[in-house]
């Protein structure tokens, strides 16, 4: 799928994202920098029942370098003064993403390749049955409505390539040789993602 390098990128516009991504429940930008092009985001996302929503706040920044056809988005948690804590969801205090996308022609264009290293202390400790359906449904599915919501964006605003997109492939860890890698980490809260 084509990204968009300037600053108004689907990946991270968070009023598209509410109405592509059921599990939000509250997804707002508190705050901007507006010289280094930071942001303070305040996240409230759904946790598979019987579990609480997770309440994050976290400040991102992002830089895209057109010529090596990089993009680097990095997260990590904050406190700011416009979230306090809600006794209805679990604020997550621990929290720090890197995702790296490298478009393989250009931004404009369809094929892009990313790697997502993630990890977050969600102040629980996951049962074995939730671990199993995080890897083999949730991160799969999460996927599939990222790659939609993506194509769909890209066809309304015309950046997609002449080829159009087709469906996503996406490697299932539960079929790979690296299940039991990703079982381990998602138990112990770190999650790294890879997809081509």
């Amino acid at each position: 799928l084509g990204l968009n390098p300037d600053p108004g990128i689907r990946i991270i516009d968070t009023d598209y994202r509410k109405r592509w991504d059921e599990l939000v429940i509250k997804l707002d930008i508190l705050d901007r920098d507006l010289t280094s092009g930071s942001e303070v985001v305040h996240w409230v996302t759904q946790f598979p029942y019987p579990m609480y929503a997770r309440d994050y706040v976290y400040v991102r920044r992002w830089h895209t370098d057109s010529t090596k056809k990089v993009m680097v988005l990095v997260s990590r948690s904050v406190e700011h003064p416009s979230a306090p804590e809600h006794p209805k969801y679990v604020r997550v205090r621990s929290y720090e993403s890197h995702m790296v996308i490298r478009a393989h022609h250009s931004f404009d264009e369809i094929g892009f390749d990313y790697l997502l290293t993630y990890t977050d202390d969600p102040q629980t400790v996951f049962p074995h049955y939730c671990i199993s359906w995080m890897v083999s449904s949730g991160m799969p599915d999460f996927l599939e409505k990222l790659h939609r919501a993506a194509r769909d964006s890209g066809q309304a605003t015309g950046r997609l390539g002449a080829a159009g997109a087709t469906g996503l492939e996406v490697e299932d860890p539960c079929v790979s040789g690296a299940r039991g890698e990703d079982h381990e980490q998602l138990s112990q809260g770190t999650r790294h993602i890879g997809y081509a």
